[in-house]
């Protein structure tokens, strides 16, 4: 668990986010997707590390919040808590 926290704190690539398909050579569509994704990363960035483990976990590792309580070794409650919280941060934020 501390190695996992440790390598978010210090990933430069904290997510890597999966190529989108895109039809055809529409470059105006990459460049918006990919601006969309450093938006979200430095967004990501400037949240607590409990909200942004939790976050990712669970949208881009698809744990269950039973899972990552288990991960984490905090309540479920706890775990619900901090995903609505580093939501609304980040929806403030981004």
């Amino acid at each position: 668990m501390n190695i996992s926290r440790d390598r978010l704190r210090k990933s430069e690539d904290l997510l890597p986010l999966e190529e989108e398909l895109i039809v055809g050579d529409d470059l105006e569509s990459k460049i918006v997707v990919e601006i969309d994704r450093e938006i979200l990363r430095t967004s990501l960035y400037k949240l607590s590390l409990v909200y942004r483990e939790v976050l990712v976990l669970y949208y881009f590792k698809d744990f269950s919040i039973k899972e990552i309580s288990e991960i984490l070794g905090d309540s479920e409650g706890t775990i619900k808590s901090r995903l609505s919280r580093g939501r609304k941060l980040l929806g403030e934020s981004y």
